[in-house]
């Protein structure tokens, strides 16, 4: 048994964990390494963003449509190995919240859409489970493109807004800025997700203890940094680096979505 075989048993088809054990009893060391891991949860939830995706697709009847643990898992698969840049214009998906900060730029759905690269289908009448027909997308390039051009067509426009994004960030580049705002797209659900999976033995990391101050929660301490960090991957499944933020912003944050905030005293 490989890593990647073991979080496909577990994470996609739902195996529990102690019929793993008992299926592949020379792999105890493995098993127990992989489970509950960092990895392990950085996988769990990004398959919960893709399958919150595909849970509303429609046949051409209207009809829900019911995916199976092996069609979300190639889905997955895809994702993961497919450079994270737009396939229209070329926009890098880190450098999404430079854009989204720039001064006169206006993006009206934020943070609901734009703080991640999406996932278009480049002829609209085939399904997602067509791993083939699937490309990464700015929220720009796919709101555009909609329904009515092909993806060939709108290739040909993403080499234009290749070009806009290129001046806009020639005339940013000399505009540093240290951190961006959190992005406004982390719910109370999705920072008590993070509190569950903390409970349930995902490891923090040493350095990132809390120290100053904490979230207090069910007679609790937590991090506030992980708390935004991890909430934003339970959200989008994407990765909040906790260099682009600061401990003040992250309280502000947790503190307007009703959570206790308190000083730690040494």
């Amino acid at each position: 048994m490989t890593e990647e075989e073991f979080y496909k048993l577990k994470i996609f088809n739902k195996i529990s964990i102690n019929q793993i054990k008992r299926d592949y009893p020379n792999h105890a060391e493995l098993i127990n390494n992989c489970y509950k891991s960092e990895k392990y949860y950085k996988i769990q939830n990004r398959k919960q963003v893709l399958s919150n995706k595909l849970k509303h697709e429609k046949d051409k009847n209207g009809n829900l449509i019911v995916f199976t643990n092996e069609q979300i898992y190639d889905l997955y698969k895809w994702y993961i190995n497919t450079p994270k840049i737009c396939g229209y214009c070329g926009l890098q998906e880190n450098k999404l919240e430079v854009l989204n900060n720039m001064p006169k730029h206006i993006n009206k759905r934020y943070p609901q859409r734009g703080t991640s690269l999406e996932i278009d289908r480049k002829e609209p009448e085939t399904a997602y489970s067509n791993i083939k027909n699937l490309v990464l997308a700015c929220y720009w390039c796919n709101n555009a493109k909609t329904d009515t051009f092909t993806y060939s067509e709108f290739s040909k426009i993403g080499i234009m807004i290749k070009e806009i994004w290129k001046e806009r960030f020639k005339q940013n580049k000399n505009k540093k800025i240290k951190t961006m705002p959190i992005p406004k797209i982390i719910t109370r659900n999705d920072v008590i997700q993070v509190i569950k999976q903390i409970d349930n033995e995902r490891q923090i990391p040493s350095k990132r203890l809390p120290r100053k101050v904490a979230l207090r929660f069910n007679k609790t301490n937590y991090p506030v940094k992980i708390l935004i960090s991890w909430g934003y991957e339970v959200a989008t499944g994407q990765d909040l680096i906790y260099s682009s933020f600061v401990t003040q912003e992250a309280v502000r944050y947790l503190t307007a979505l009703g959570f206790e905030i308190v000083r730690i005293n040494k």
